[in-house]
């Protein structure tokens, strides 16, 4: 039986710690780890960029 451990990422509102964030976040799913973001409305013009 496989285990998944789920991680989630709330950034902080400057744009310039989004990022980093992302970049954590897709290290750790290619080790096999569960993504959720949590967001505000604010931040969803620029989330989009990396999807």
């Amino acid at each position: 039986m496989k285990i998944i451990v789920g991680v989630l990422i709330f950034p902080y509102l400057a744009y310039d710690h989004i990022t980093p964030f992302f970049e954590l976040a897709k290290k750790l799913s290619d080790k096999g780890f569960s993504i959720d973001l949590c967001s505000t409305p604010t931040n969803p013009s620029f989330i989009n960029i990396f999807f």
